[in-house]
């Protein structure tokens, strides 16, 4: 039998978890496709009734799922989990430690090293292609400002 858990590792009922794994909002974390892979980091809180949730036993709180798409014989693609790639994880950080490295190894995005105001470096993972990333603001800024500047709107221009 199966007990069930939120993020936060608080026990909840089987109905409260079927509304919360339907409920993308809240069980997917983070989320890269293109046209050659797909990589979905989101919560799993199913935990076998043998596995203890207390940390360091690795329950499966949450779930790295990575799909290689494939075309089939008749030009459709399909997703196939990759099983060596996709694995479970007792934490979030862990979760999104392994998603970036995922990233990071199956696709075409970038670290990116920052500085803060007091110098300290500031990592993040630029992903280069992903179909669920929305726009950089400060790239829509730029355009806007440009089509301002040169009248090429939708709009039309003078």
């Amino acid at each position: 039998m199966a007990k069930y858990y939120n993020k936060a590792h608080m026990k909840i009922s089987l109905d409260r978890w079927v509304s919360l794994t339907a409920d993308e909002s809240y069980a997917v974390l983070k989320r890269f496709e293109n046209d050659q892979i797909s990589i979905i980091a989101r919560w799993h809180g199913k935990v076998d009734d043998r596995q203890s949730i207390e940390p360091g036993y690795g329950a499966p709180m949450f779930y790295l799922d990575v799909q290689n798409i494939m075309i089939n014989t008749k030009g459709v693609p399909v997703k196939v989990r990759d099983t060596e790639l996709s694995s479970y994880y007792e934490s979030e950080p862990e979760l999104l430690k392994a998603y970036e490295a995922a990233v990071l190894s199956w696709t075409e995005s970038v670290k990116e090293v920052e500085m803060d105001a007091e110098g300290n470096p500031i990592v993040r993972v630029v992903e280069v292609g992903n179909k669920f990333a929305p726009p950089d603001p400060e790239e829509l800024m730029v355009e806007e400002i440009v089509n301002t500047y040169t009248g090429n709107t939708d709009a039309g221009s003078w």
